[in-house]
């Protein structure tokens, strides 16, 4: 079942068209948040989530520092989605709810859809099809907005 659901999440992600890009170079304490997010970001893809934790939340305290809520919302979601690969659901919704909370009050429309089809697809590995219907409608909604 997990390798139905591992194509299943392939095609949903791919169906969508969300690609999560890295946050834009910046100079001085952003261009290093830059640097540890994607270092962080190269860590988890890798199989090392739990290793790039600390890496996030280095990157998301300086990114808070310099009250650069794009880096903060994109954080937050390759955070969750780190949680995510350790099954650790609850902490993963948590993140992406925040981030989620940022891309809305920013008019990010692409990085909202992008959000909730994470958001939908951890209800699903929860086992809450109602709610990961809910969120894939929603992102769904979104992409065919801003095709």
């Amino acid at each position: 079942m997990i390798r139905d659901f591992s194509r299943l999440r392939c095609l949903l992600l791919a169906t969508l068209c969300f690609v999560v890009l890295p946050a834009p170079g910046l100079r001085g304490q952003e261009a290093t948040a830059d640097a540890i997010l994607a270092h962080a970001r190269q860590m988890s893809d890798r199989g090392d989530s739990r290793a790039s934790l600390p890496e996030f939340d280095r990157a998301l305290s300086l990114y808070r520092a310099q009250h650069n809520r794009h880096g903060e919302a994109l954080t937050l979601h390759s955070r969750g989605s780190a949680y995510d690969d350790l099954s650790e659901y609850d902490r993963a919704l948590d993140d992406l709810n925040h981030a989620l909370a940022i891309r809305k009050d920013m008019g990010e429309r692409l990085e909202e859809g992008k959000t909730l089809s994470l958001m939908g697809l951890i209800y699903w590995e929860k086992g809450n099809f109602p709610q990961s219907i809910d969120f894939s409608n929603q992102a769904l909604a979104i992409a065919r907005d801003v095709k």
